[in-house]
């Protein structure tokens, strides 16, 4: 898969860790290491699926977290650009059907290195968060 410079690739096979702190109903992190990346989320390999693999030497990876809950969530990308070295990501956030579980939403994914920091645009609000 070539990667343009705003070309979206979603990560795949990973979770949200148990112990991750939700402030809010969402959590944004930007990152920029494998040591980083693995306080946060941890590998969901299933016999059908893929796990995306990570290259640190040429992306960094962004993500949009959802609190856990037993409403089932569904994170839409609205929005995927550039400016300069700020990647814009706009999403809206739809709720699902009740379950009998909790369970956050999650949308990880690719961003070019060059990014120094990342607005994340959602109906309410944008958040900034630079590389880490």
């Amino acid at each position: 898969v070539k990667m343009g410079a705003t070309r979206f690739e979603e990560l795949k096979g990973y979770f949200v860790k148990n112990d991750v702190v939700f402030d809010n109903d969402y959590k944004f992190v930007v990152i920029s290491n494998q040591d980083q990346f693995n306080k946060y989320f941890g590998i969901g390999k299933t016999m059908n699926n893929e796990v995306t693999a990570l290259d640190f030497d040429k992306f960094n990876i962004a993500g949009i977290l959802v609190k856990p809950s037993n409403k089932a969530k569904m994170i839409k990308m609205t929005k995927y650009t550039d400016e300069g070295a700020k990647q814009i990501i706009g999403f809206t956030v739809e709720n699902g059907d009740e379950q009998t579980f909790t369970s956050g939403g999650l949308l990880l994914f690719k961003i070019p290195i060059s990014r120094t920091s990342v607005d994340f645009i959602s109906e309410s609000a944008t958040v900034n968060v630079e590389v880490k």
